[in-house]
């Protein structure tokens, strides 16, 4: 059996989104222009910025699962320091899915889905 990356939302693992790779932005403060057009800040910290998820395929199980997310939730996920962080985030958009089949014992795979989330926590 092949053993396949995950990432944990609240508590629910499923497998991880294709091209799984988040950016950090700044987080300015206090962004003032001069009389001269420069603009300053101060840089408080960062954040992950948004991020579409998409999968290929996933089962029906945590298809569902991504299906009734509203509200705030975490996602767990090792990043590229080798470290797991957990980030709050809010889902921005509705599931989208293009087709499902359905497997020879009777369970069905559902493919092309994707999510697009926006996480909400700052970091110093």
């Amino acid at each position: 059996m092949a053993v396949f990356r995950t990432i944990t939302i609240d508590s629910t693992q499923i497998l991880a989104p294709n091209d799984f790779e988040l950016e950090r932005v700044p987080i300015y403060e206090g962004e003032y222009t001069s009389c001269t057009g420069k603009t300053f800040a101060d840089l408080v910290g960062w954040k992950y910025g948004e991020q579409k998820l998409v999968w290929g395929t996933l089962p029906t199980d945590q298809l569902r699962f991504l299906i009734g997310l509203t509200g705030q939730h975490t996602i767990t996920f090792t990043g590229m320091d080798g470290q797991t962080h957990t980030e709050p985030f809010v889902p921005t958009s509705v599931v989208a899915m293009r087709g499902r089949e359905t497997l020879p014992g009777g369970g069905e795979l559902w493919h092309d889905i994707s999510l697009s989330i926006s996480f909400i926590g700052a970091n110093a």
